[in-house]
């Protein structure tokens, strides 16, 4: 079973050393993106990152948002057929237009899942779990949209990003 290991300055590494190593990835949202009067997913325009046939990763989030209290905002993803992801969303939830509770249900897929916003304040959903992809690369996307149609925008603010470490 592979555990930690203590590096010394000056010790040659192996390419078996090297595997032990995490390899991630990180995006980071260079605009903001507005959506507003839509309550269909569509693709964030910088949250998105290639994942290989076969593999095992660690999803993190880490996505500042705000809007309409009216409004409040869906969270969802796309990826390559035959892929497996359980998440949490890990984000205020409570009824529509009604901030309280954190959300850390366990979803599966590209389930559709609820986010509070309170108008004037950005809030931040921290989602993360495990996507097993099968036999087919591609793109692993985050999505969003409205959860109530509103013409006051939600906004995925400048700076949200998505980390993949692969695990397998």
């Amino acid at each position: 079973m592979p555990g930690f290991v203590n590096w010394v300055s000056g010790q040659i590494l192996n390419a078996s050393d090297l595997m032990r190593l995490p390899q991630q990835d990180i995006v980071l949202k260079a605009a903001d993106q507005n959506i507003a009067s839509n309550v269909s997913p569509v693709d964030d325009t910088h949250l998105f990152m290639s994942v290989a046939a076969n593999t095992k990763y660690w999803v993190e989030g880490f996505i500042i948002y705000t809007g309409p209290t009216a409004a409040d905002i869906q969270f969802t993803w796309s990826f390559p057929a035959g892929c497996t992801f359980r998440w949490t969303n890990d984000a205020i939830f409570e009824p529509p237009g009604v901030a309280g509770d954190i959300d850390r249900r366990c979803y599966t897929g590209s389930d559709l899942v609820l986010a509070s916003t309170i108008t004037g304040f950005d809030l931040v959903a921290l989602p993360r779990g495990v996507l097993q992809v099968a036999g087919t690369a591609g793109t692993l996307r985050f999505r969003w949209c409205q959860w109530a149609s509103n013409a006051t925008a939600c906004v995925v603010k400048t700076n949200s990003m998505l980390r993949l470490t692969k695990v397998s």
